[in-house]
């Protein structure tokens, strides 16, 4: 039953667990239920997606929003680039260089900088 701000759920008749041999652990096969909030203004399928995707979007925008170190970077990079091309590969070359600090298998043992 669902009324404005209030959820309940009622249950009845749910057999208990059976152990069987070979069964899985029971934090695996544990019964569950999942609660998803909307936002109050998704009326519609159409109305909640295009909430989504502003959302998303917004995210993507400030994740990849540029800092001042990594834009004098770039352009001292580019500067002596006659094309875009050539502009194009200074970048990747930079690019590569980066070391994905996540992937090094021997981080751990160097140890790792918060």
């Amino acid at each position: 039953m669902v009324t404005p701000g209030r959820v309940e759920l009622e249950v009845e008749n749910i057999p208990a667990r059976a152990e069987e041999e070979w069964m899985a652990p029971e934090e695996e096969d544990r019964m569950g239920v999942t609660f998803f909030l909307c936002d109050s203004r998704v009326q519609d399928v159409a109305s909640y997606w295009k909430l989504e995707s502003a959302g998303w979007q917004t995210a993507a925008n400030d994740f990849m929003r540029a800092d001042e170190t990594i834009t004098a970077e770039s352009r001292s990079l580019v500067a002596g680039a006659p094309g875009p091309l050539e502009k194009l590969k200074a970048l990747y070359d930079r690019a590569q260089r980066v070391e994905n600090l996540s992937y090094v298998p021997d981080l751990a043992a160097r140890g790792r900088k918060s």
